[in-house]
């Protein structure tokens, strides 16, 4: 019986990894999608002088929610994805506890967060740009 239990599980596990990858890859591409369209609905309320620099300095900011989730996956445990995303100071300290393992399990859980935060990273930035380019905050909608 308990031989039967643990095929069970061997059989049930990687479906389950699976159906997760499919949903965080799913809930990243949503996160790129709607950081577009922020991106673009700022761009139509800039003056064309405006826009090329507005255009060059966003794409050069945006992050990708696709990239920052393989990072985790795959170099979550030496804080890829927290070097991407620019945040230096806990990439370093994974690096340094990656030793471990602690690392690569709390990188597997913020696979399930990262795609809100950097759709929150982009939409800081794509208001900064237009404070910056417009001279004014952008509208709160």
């Amino acid at each position: 019986m308990f031989e039967s239990a643990v095929g069970l599980v061997i059989l049930i596990l990687p479906v389950v990894g699976v159906v997760c990858l499919i949903f965080l890859f799913r809930k990243s591409k949503q996160a790129n999608e709607e950081s577009d369209r922020v991106f673009e609905a700022n761009l139509m309320r800039l003056s064309d002088g405006s826009k090329a620099s507005y255009v060059l300095t966003y794409n050069a900011r945006k992050k990708s929610a696709v990239v920052a989730l393989l990072l985790a996956i795959f170099l979550g445990g030496i804080g890829g994805h927290k070097f991407y995303l620019g945040n230096i100071v806990l990439g370093i300290l994974y690096l340094v506890f990656c030793w471990t393992g602690i690392p690569s399990i709390v990188a597997l859980v913020e696979a399930f967060t990262l795609a809100d935060t950097v759709r929150t990273i982009n939409k800081i930035s794509a208001d900064e740009l237009m404070i910056i380019v417009e001279g004014s905050p952008p509208d709160q909608s």
